[in-house]
Formats: C-alpha cells, sequence, structure tokens
C-alpha cells in the first residue's frame, strides 16, 4: 500500500495527518507497515477471564438488586433508588474530594466549582441518566430482569 492508501495509527487518510504535508507524495516508493504486536495465547486467556468474570459480577449484581426491590413491594420506587443510590453518591463524592484534593489544576478549584465545564448538552446527559435510572428501576420492580436484556 501506498502511504496515501493506508498506514499510519488510525489508518486511512486519519491516520496520516500527523506526518505532514510531504508525506503524501504518491509517488514515493511504499514502506512496509510496521508490524503489529501480536497478543499471546495467555493474554487473550487472560482478557476472555476478566471479560466472563465482568459479565458474571454485572448480571449478580442485577439480580440481587432485583431482589432487593421486591422485598418490599409497597415500598416507594423513588424511596428504594435513594437507598440503593446512596452507595454509590457517596462512593463518588469521596473520589471527587480525594481527586480534587491531589490536583491543583482540578476543575474543581474554578470558578463554578463542580458545575465548570456544564453546558446543555451535559445537562441533558444527566437528565437522561436519571429517567434511565428510574425506568431500569421500574423494570426491576414491576417486570423480570430478563426484561432488561431484550
Amino acid at each position: 500500500l501506498s502511504r496515501l492508501e493506508g498506514g499510519g495509527v488510525g489508518g486511512g487518510p486519519a491516520g496520516e495527518l500527523g506526518r505532514g504535508p510531504a508525506q503524501f507524495d504518491a509517488q514515493a516508493p511504499s514502506a512496509a507497515p510496521p508490524e503489529l504486536p501480536t497478543l499471546g495465547a495467555s493474554t487473550k486467556l487472560f482478557g476472555a477471564a476478566l471479560a466472563l468474570l465482568g459479565s458474571s459480577i454485572a448480571a449478580s449484581s442485577n439480580v440481587f438488586i432485583e431482589w432487593l426491590v421486591k422485598q418490599q413491594p409497597k415500598e416507594s420506587i423513588h424511596l428504594q433508588n435513594m437507598q440503593l443510590y446512596s452507595f454509590g453518591v457517596v462512593f463518588n463524592f469521596t473520589t471527587l474530594l480525594a481527586k480534587a484534593a491531589m490536583e491543583p489544576n482540578s476543575p474543581m478549584h474554578g470558578p463554578q466549582g463542580f458545575f465548570t465545564g456544564y453546558n446543555i448538552w451535559v445537562w441533558l446527559l444527566v437528565l437522561l441518566g436519571a429517567v434511565s435510572g428510574i425506568a431500569i428501576s421500574a423494570a426491576l420492580k414491576y417486570v423480570d430482569n430478563l426484561v432488561l436484556i431484550f
């Protein structure tokens, strides 16, 4: 392949952008692309084991959350959500404070504090995440866990 046809990190013309204009000479002799490192069988097996472990943890936690939510069917779904998400709120807030303390250039030290960089698109993502969380909680409370997959 010539340098114009493909090569570079991203492949195609996008991968050539970092090389500069002198590298786009279609008449230049083509160089062999660099050899990519091959992954050994042990690396692939380790990756597959991590994927299996992650899937197992996610599936187990979904079943456990469904069990917790269905233990008290008369309780408000919003109260149950607050109980379930309280651990995540505490954990993420602690991580945020630790990161802000360790990084002096953190956006937390900016003029808007925590909300530095928030615009309409970020708020839209926050809203969609909240709606998604309520929808998943409703699915876990009122239907089966398998509905979330299909």
